[in-house]
This record gives C-alpha cells, sequence and structure tokens, in this order.
C-alpha cells in the first residue's frame, strides 16, 4: 500500500479531509485557538495508477543487453601483475572509453600522433594519500614508459579535486593533481618518462593549467602565473583587473591566453574556424560609415556608427 505524509498547519478545530483515515493525534488547541500543527496519514489503495493504457500504439524498442561487466580499478587493468601491461589492452575505441569509464581513471589523453597518455590512482596504504601512475603508449598500442607521482602529505578526501595531463609538444608531457589550495604539476619528457620538472603552484581558480608556447599558465584567485618547465626557473607574474573571484573565462589558442575577471559584464567568447576564413586573419575595427552586412539569418542589416565588427 501507498502512503503519504502530509505535514500541515491548520487551527485546533479544522475538518478532517473526508475518505481519508487519520491514525494521529491533534495537539489540544491553545487559548485564543492558536495555531497547532497537524499530521495526516493518507492511505490510498494499492494499483491505484495504472500505464498500460498509456503504452497503446508507442513505439516499441528492444533492447539487448551483453554479459555484465565487473567494475575494476584501473590499477588492475593495467597492472594485472603488479607491473605495467606493455600492451595498450583494449582493442577497440567503444571497449576503451567503456573500460576507461569504468575503472575511475583519473586523465587520460591522445596526442595528436595517436599516443595514449592515462593516469590513475594506485592503492594506498591506510592513511596515507593514493599515489598517481601516469602511463604512456606509443600509436601501436606499445609501452613507452611509466611514471609514478608521490601525493604524500596531501588529505586526498578533504582537498582532491581532479587530475589532469597536459601535452607540451615536442618534448614534454605534464600531468598532475588539483587540490583545493595547490596545483601539483609534473613534467616528464615524451620519449622516456624521465622527470624534467616537479613543482607545486598556487591554485584556486578551479581551472586546469594550460599550454602557452613552451610554458604552462596558471590562473589563481588573483593573477596569472607563467612557467617554464624546462628549465623550471623563470616565472612571470600579471595581475588579474578583477580579482576577488573565480575567473568568468579562460581559454587559449596555444599561443595567447584570454581571460576575463569574475566582474568583466556580458563577456562572449566566439569561436571562428580558420580555413574559412579569408587570409586567416581576423580584423576587430569599428563599422565604416553606412556599412552593411548579411547576419546568420541571411537578413541585411545597417550597422550603427561605433558598432565592433570582425571581420577578414
Amino acid at each position: 500500500m501507498n502512503r503519504a505524509h502530509i505535514l500541515s498547519t491548520a487551527l485546533a478545530l479544522a475538518l478532517m479531509t473526508p475518505g481519508c483515515s487519520d491514525t494521529s493525534e491533534v495537539s489540544k488547541a491553545a487559548p485564543k485557538a492558536a495555531p497547532v500543527v497537524q499530521i495526516q496519514t493518507l492511505s490510498a489503495p494499492a494499483n491505484t495508477l495504472d500505464l498500460t493504457g498509456m503504452l497503446e500504439g508507442s513505439k516499441r524498442v528492444e533492447l539487448t543487453l551483453g554479459a555484465p561487466i565487473a567494475k575494476r580499478p584501473c590499477h588492475q587493468l593495467f597492472e594485472p601483475h603488479t607491473r605495467p601491461l606493455k600492451q595498450w589492452p583494449f582493442a577497440s575505441t567503444e571497449r576503451q572509453e567503456l573500460e576507461l569509464f569504468a575503472c575511475d581513471r583519473e586523465a587520460f589523453y591522445t596526442t595528436s600522433e595517436g599516443a595514449r597518455v592515462v593516469a590513475y590512482t594506485l592503492p594506498s596504504v591506510e592513511g596515507t594519500s593514493p599515489d598517481m601512475r601516469t602511463l604512456m603508449y606509443d600509436p601501436s598500442g606499445e609501452l613507452l614508459w611509466s611514471h609514478r607521482t608521490a601525493r604524500a602529505g596531501e588529505n586526498f578526501t578533504l582537498n582532491f579535486r581532479k587530475s589532469y595531463i597536459l601535452d607540451m609538444p615536442p618534448h614534454l608531457i605534464c600531468s598532475g593533481t588539483l587540490w583545493e589550495s595547490s596545483v601539483q604539476l609534473h613534467c616528464m619528457r615524451r620519449d622516456t618518462g624521465e622527470d624534467a620538472w616537479l613543482g607545486r603552484l598556487p591554485f584556486w581558480s578551479g581551472i586546469e593549467p594550460q599550454q602557452v608556447d613552451m610554458s604552462v599558465v596558471i590562473a589563481d584567485i588573483s593573477a596569472l602565473r607563467r612557467h617554464y618547465p624546462y628549465n623550471g626557473l623563470e616565472q612571470r607574474y600579471r595581475r588579474l583587473p578583477a580579482s576577488g573571484g573565480r575567473l568568468a573565462l579562460y581559454a587559449t589558442d596555444g599561443k595567447q591566453l584570454f581571460f576575463g575577471g569574475n566582474r568583466t559584464p556580458d563577456l562572449v567568447l566566439h569561436a571562428y574556424d580558420l580555413d574559412t576564413v579569408a587570409g586567416q586573419r581576423l580584423v576587430v575595427r569599428e563599422a565604416a560609415p553606412g556599412e552593411r552586412l548579411v547576419t546568420l539569418d541571411g537578413k541585411e542589416r545597417a550597422l550603427p556608427t561605433g558598432t565592433t565588427v570582425v571581420a577578414d
């Protein structure tokens, strides 16, 4: 039998709803008819809702389910015998996506050459934060290298946000963990997996590090920080004009970084297909006097003086 419990406020002399059974006690009315809380239990007979009539004439789709797959942690998939597999374990993209999703991988990335990089959690000793394993397989599926990143000293349960993989061609692959108060950056050589740079940087923007040219740019709550992991020494710092909160926009095209403070009004980001732009160059200017253009809805419009125009 289905039951719904309704909590209502009523006067002590309120009438009961007809056809409903009352199994509760009503408090005595206070002087001057003060409001009291009245609890009613409403019962409805079973099988009241009949959906069979709603299905008449409906399109029926048969769903065939395959054999169930037991969820396994990523370290069991890639290290079934305590050592990383020498060959990429998935024969198809569909199987790869399914298994990586099910095993809770921390990060996965496919390079432009077809190499695959995966990062996942390793088993931890009780009371310590789990380390992260990063594996890189070449386009043919052969293991290139394996690397373990230590994460001791962190409160994994409270401070962990996510992990990431950052491609820095032609020489480096970086991976790391975003914590509540910092970002861990670990850069390795693409060909051997040897350490190139390991460090911890200020962080509170909620955004992954971005690769810009040969550097890594990180946005914290008040500024942009630029690091060069090839030497780990040079650092540039630029304060944001509207600091005091998380950034509203943070994007890169690989050579430039675009950002807007949390107080930037009506911020809009437009993307263009460079192959369809004449001369592969965009010009931002004010509209010429009397200038007209055809918009995406096919209508010709006159541009008011001072209108910003993005043209090729």
